[in-house]
């Protein structure tokens, strides 16, 4: 599963308004990566510790990676998209949630 997420909730920076890209590559059983749109391209910023269980994936995200101070941040997730060239990948591809365009808020 991948999770893209926008740490300034502003749609026009960023991947169609995402800025970050988690879990996009596994390290190995136990670490991932944290990737930021930046110019174009997504680049890895970082690694992150993620444990799966059965049907959960929880995922350790430091605050300073997420930007904005990590009070705000909207996610979604998209398990098995094709690519990530086009936001309509999420619609036509694997599953996503919640549906479309649509975010989780996480707020404090």
């Amino acid at each position: 599963r991948n999770v893209i997420a926008t740490s300034d909730q502003d749609s026009n920076t960023g991947w169609e308004g995402y800025d970050l890209l988690i879990n996009h590559s596994l390290i190995n059983d136990s670490k991932t990566t944290i990737k930021r749109y930046h110019k174009g391209k997504w680049k890895t910023i970082g690694e992150l510790d993620y444990k799966s269980d059965s049907n959960q994936l929880m995922i350790k995200v430091p605050r300073n990676l997420i930007g904005n101070e990590g009070v705000s941040f909207d996610f979604h997730w998209a398990d098995n998209p094709q690519n990530l060239k086009n936001i309509s990948s999420f619609f036509n591809d694997g599953d996503s949630a919640p549906d479309r365009r649509f975010n989780y808020r996480f707020t404090e």
